[in-house]
């Protein structure tokens, strides 16, 4: 039977701290990650991955507004 993937497989809690930073100012992707970087109202594919990290950045502020897993 496989495994559930933890909680937080993505580490967006650990990265709370990017909420409110510019989008320029986010750290390079590590390449053993998984990211998507969208702006809000963006379209988005329906698959899921919970070790996929989602970066919601506001279209105006090109600020980070909201990190979630999937």
């Amino acid at each position: 039977m496989p495994q559930e993937p933890p909680a937080d497989a993505c580490q967006a809690e650990a990265r709370a701290d990017w909420v409110g930073r510019l989008r320029s100012e986010l750290p390079p992707m590590d390449p053993r990650e998984s990211w998507r970087v969208y702006e809000t109202g963006d379209a988005l594919t329906e698959d899921y991955s919970a070790w996929r990290l989602n970066i919601e950045i506001a279209p105006d502020s090109q600020r980070v507004v909201r990190l979630w897993c999937g």
